[in-house]
This record gives C-alpha cells, structure tokens and sequence, in this order.
C-alpha cells in the first residue's frame, strides 16, 4: 500500500489433538483492520468452526458453518457480512493420492474449492482452485514471504483451513483495494537425487469492489539443487500476462530469481531471495524495471 499504510490483525485458532480419531475439527477467529495512508480503512471479521467426519480411511465428510463480518468501500450494494457454511467431500483412494473439494458460501457468494494432489516417490501432481476475499496489501506482503508450493514437502499449513496456504500469484494493484480472487492452477514436479524440477500452470481472476476487473495467467518454472544436506540453491522463473476490462491496457511480465537455503539447525534455517522483474505496458507509468533482494529468518519454538 501507500507508505503510511498500516495493518493490525488477531488470530486464535484452536483444533482437535491426535485422540480425535472419527471427528476432528478446528475453530478460529480472524479479525484484521488495514488503515491507508489516504481513503476509507477496511476491517475485515470472521468466526468458523469447521468439522471433518471420517467414515474409514477412504472417505470423509467435510462441513462448517461460522459468521463473517466485514466493513470496506464497495461500488453497489454487494454484502460485506454473512452467516457462512462449508460442505464437502475428502478422498484418499490410496497413500499416494487425496482430492478434497466442496463449497463455501461467503459474504461474496458461494465459492468452490478444490485441493487434489498425487504423490510418487519421483513424481508430485497438484491441482488447486480457490476463491478468497483479500486486498491488494495483504497480497502482497503474503506473497513476498510465503512460497506458493513445496511439491515434496510439507505444506504450510493455513490456520483457518488446515490446509495447504493458497497464495495470491502477484500483487494487482498499487493502491489498496478489496478483491475476490479466483484462482486455478496445476503443477508437476519431478524429483532426481539430488535435483528437483517444476513446472505451474495457473489462471486468476480478480474481481476487485472498485477497479476494473483483471484475467492473470502464466506459468512459473522453477530447479532446485542440493549442494549438501544443509543448503541448497533455487532458480526460477515466470512469465505472466495481465488482461484487464474495459480501457486499462493489458501488461507483460518477466521474472527470473535465485535463492540459497541454509538450515543450520533442526529449527532454524535462513534464506536469500534475489529476483529481477520485468514489466511491459502499452501505459509507459505501468513498465517499469525492479530489483529485490529479500532476507528470511526462520525459528521455530
């Protein structure tokens, strides 16, 4: 956002321990507020209990219900605030492959989610579609610390769901805005003994309450090499495609990065991120060269 902007936000979020074997559950409340430097703050509010029922080890019921309570500029009469719910579906035909989907009806409408993941021992497959309510800032700063997805490793877990974080592919906008993103993506990796390879292939719409509403497609391509047990070193690269309605003109971008890994210790580890960023616009106030270099110190306790 704008560089006064400020964000305060409460999370508590509590889930069944390891003796809840046919019923387990978490509930959370989110409470968060985003006050920019000019124009009207948005505070954003939500409760949810979340259950799943597991009739075997195969198939599992998924259900929730909560209340979101939401305060930011709109451009009609569209709803900030609901009673929500959750149903779904959880599969897990084998060790190897889990498909879970379903719906939520949010403030913003009923979304359709869809986590579904196949996993050899070389190969890793995932398809993922979300919708979630967000701003441009939270965007942001979400995506500058969170990597989107670790085919081979534990994913990070997101507090309110349980499940893989679902991250926003890029920041939309300058200026902070409320926005429903819809997002798909697919990716494959493959894993050699000391190299990893991948390749995603992604869609996102964003239907902003404000602005002129965006298409973003791409693919992202990334190696990752093991130098030794300890450190290991990331390139990447992306090339995505930003088409807007109405007269916004569209815009190209190009990013190449290289990242170093070091764990120094079972609950501690630090990476170094440097990426160029390359951005191309019929509007010359949208193309633009960027350099970042970004420091993250891992601890766990």
């Amino acid at each position: 956002g704008n560089t006064g902007s400020q964000s305060h936000g409460v999370l508590v979020n509590f889930r069944s321990g390891e003796q809840f074997r046919t019923l387990t559950w978490n509930t959370f409340y989110r409470w968060r507020r985003e006050i920019p430097e000019s124009g009207q703050d948005s505070t954003f509010q939500r409760v949810q209990l979340n259950g799943r029922y597991h009739f075997n080890r195969k198939y599992a019921l998924l259900f929730g219900t909560g209340y979101e309570d939401n305060d930011f500029v709109t451009s009609g009469t569209d709803s900030t605030s609901a009673v929500t719910w959750l149903a779904g579906l959880r599969l897990t035909p084998n060790p190897r492959t889990r498909i879970e989907g379903g719906a939520e009806d949010r403030s913003f409408g009923v979304a359709p989610f869809l986590n579904a993941t196949y996993r050899s021992r070389r190969t890793s497959l995932a398809f993922r579609y979300a919708e979630v309510l967000t701003t441009t800032n939270q965007t942001r700063t979400t995506r500058t610390f969170i990597p989107l997805l670790d085919p081979f490793g534990d994913p990070i877990l997101d507090p309110d769901t349980g499940e893989a974080i679902q991250i926003p592919i890029d920041t939309p906008s300058i200026t902070n805005q409320v926005v429903v993103n819809r997002t798909f993506e697919g990716t494959i990796a493959v894993r050699g003994r000391r190299t990893d390879v991948g390749v995603t292939l992604y869609d996102q719409r964003r239907d902003f309450e404000i602005s002129p509403d965006e298409e973003v497609y791409g693919v992202r391509v990334f190696v990752n090499r093991r130098l030794s047990r300890r450190l290991s070193i990331r390139l990447s690269g992306r090339a995505q495609r930003s088409e807007f309605d109405g007269s916004t003109p569209d815009r190209t971008q190009w990013q190449v990065g290289l990242g170093l890994n070091r764990q120094f210790a079972r609950d501690f580890s630090a990476r170094l991120d440097v990426q160029h960023i390359t951005q191309n616009s019929d509007a010359p106030s949208q193309s633009y060269d960027e350099n970042r270099v970004t420091l993250g110190l891992t601890k766990y306790f």
